[in-house]
């Protein structure tokens, strides 16, 4: 499965774009993984994110410092942990997309078995280390009535918005079983990331049913 994490405020107005691509990249490749973070530092701009949250901010910046950024950036898309750009065209989000999935093909993957509230992880390097991740999100939250800054005026959709995403364990290579504890709850679905460390590679990932 690809991983596309995009970075994304309300209060840019250069986002809606590249947001619009993604979900429709997400509607047509069921293969595709699509999560979306809404991050808080253009709040200032006049409107505060409904979705915001700082965990965020920090994940693209440990992104920003893995890829070579000298900054954020909004939009930013980032697949696999290991390809990054804008997405406000299709061409450029087919490009990184295109990049991402041939960086992973080439690297050490593992395998992500879920089951009800635990996963395996098997495969990989015997040698590597790497963190796992519960990622929380909302498949279909309610779109967005913007009332002040960049984007007044707008009514903006949103798919697959991160609530919170928290390490749940260390894969140290073999098979190793996590447990979740965490039960599944109604408008909210779950999703298990292994990636090499803050702003790494991702190289595993799955839905939870």
């Amino acid at each position: 499965m690809t991983l596309v994490e995009i970075f994304q405020s309300q209060g840019c107005s250069s986002c809606p774009p590249a947001n619009s691509n993604v979900i429709e990249l997400m509607n047509n490749y069921p293969s595709i993984l699509v999560l979306t973070y809404e991050v808080t530092y253009w709040d200032y701009l006049g409107w505060k994110d409904v979705f915001g949250n700082k965990e965020f901010d920090r994940r693209q910046r440990d992104y920003a410092g893995v890829l070579g950024n000298e900054s954020v950036f909004t939009p930013q898309v980032i697949v696999n942990g290991r390809a990054d750009g804008v997405g406000n065209t299709f061409k450029d989000l087919n490009k990184i997309v295109s990049q991402g999935v041939m960086a992973a093909a080439n690297e050490d993957t593992v395998r992500v078995d879920t089951e009800s509230n635990a996963i395996l992880v098997s495969g990989g390097d015997a040698d590597e280390i790497a963190d796992v991740h519960l990622v929380r999100y909302m498949p279909n939250p309610p779109d967005v009535d913007i009332r002040r800054g960049e984007n007044a005026g707008r009514c903006l959709p949103h798919r697959n918005v991160v609530v919170d995403i928290r390490k749940i364990g260390e894969w140290r290579g073999g098979s190793t079983v996590f447990n979740i504890g965490d039960e599944k709850q109604e408008g909210i679905e779950r999703a298990v990331l292994v990636q090499k460390g803050r702003g790494g590679a991702v190289i595993g990932v799955a839905r939870l049913e």
